[in-house]
C-alpha cells in the first residue's frame, strides 16, 4: 500500500501542515518504490533541508541503503525526472501536492550491461 492509500487526505494535510510549521526549512517528502520488483527502501518518510539537492539525496540512498555498484537509482515525480542540480526547495514549489508532501517515486536499474 502507497502512502496515499494508508493515511487519509485530512490526516496527510494535518501531518505536513504540522511538520511546515515545527519545520519551516525543510521539506517533508515522502519516498516510494515506482514499481513491485524494485528493492525496498525501509524509511519513506523523509524531512529533508530546502537547499539538498536531489542529487545529494541519491547519493545518500545510495550510501544508505548499499545499492550495489551496478545498479542505478531513478527518481521521478509524476512522471517526470528532474535534473539532479534542482533544490528540494524548488522541487517542493514545482512538484508538491495538495496534501502538503512531495512524493518521489524511485526505481532500481541494471547499469553498466550488468
Amino acid at each position: 500500500m502507497t502512502f496515499k492509500q494508508k493515511f487519509s487526505l485530512d490526516y496527510r494535510n494535518e501531518e505536513s501542515k504540522r511538520i511546515r510549521r515545527n519545520y519551516p526549512n525543510r521539506i517533508p517528502v515522502i519516498c516510494e518504490k515506482l514499481y513491485n520488483s524494485d528493492p525496498n527502501i525501509n524509511k519513506i518518510k523523509y524531512l529533508i533541508p530546502v537547499e539538498v539537492t536531489l542529487a545529494y539525496f541519491i547519493f545518500l540512498i545510495r550510501k544508505n541503503y548499499m545499492l550495489n555498484q551496478n545498479e542505478g537509482i531513478f527518481l521521478t515525480i509524476n512522471g517526470f525526472i528532474p535534473p539532479g542540480s534542482y533544490c528540494f526547495g524548488k522541487l517542493y514549489d514545482l512538484f508538491s501536492e495538495d496534501d502538503g508532501f512531495l512524493y518521489i517515486n524511485y526505481s532500481v536499474e541494471s547499469v553498466f550491461g550488468a
